[in-house]
């Protein structure tokens, strides 16, 4: 791994630019869209009932659910969705799995385990 990190101040800057242009690709409707896609595949369809049976969510809680469900981390989700601070996430969190039990909605008990 030593070998991989750059060790002059240009190199931190072209791997800092890196990273950033990496993230940017997470947040584009086509990579969105292709996670989306891989998770109806690879879990029977469940972005796709969350979306039917939770049709009031918003935008950005609709790409934290998704993220979820793909498997991303919590640093990951708040660093794609520019989210201030791991509370504001916790919080974002709570709220949403507050509107699913709400919602009772037929697949409440999934969506949840998977969050």
């Amino acid at each position: 791994i030593a070998d991989c990190m750059p060790d002059t101040s240009d190199g931190y800057a072209l791997l800092g630019k890196n990273v950033s242009r990496l993230i940017s690709t997470f947040r584009t409707d086509e990579t969105l869209t292709e996670i989306e896609n891989f998770v109806n595949e690879h879990f029977d369809g469940l972005m796709k009932r969350f979306r039917e049976q939770n049709p009031d969510f918003t935008d950005r809680n609709y790409k934290y659910v998704l993220l979820s469900f793909a498997g991303f981390s919590s640093q990951s989700i708040t660093i794609i969705l520019n989210i201030k601070s791991p509370n504001a996430l916790r919080t974002m969190r709570h709220r949403i799995k507050k509107q699913i039990e709400d919602s009772k909605s037929a697949d409440c008990g999934l969506f949840l385990s998977m969050l």
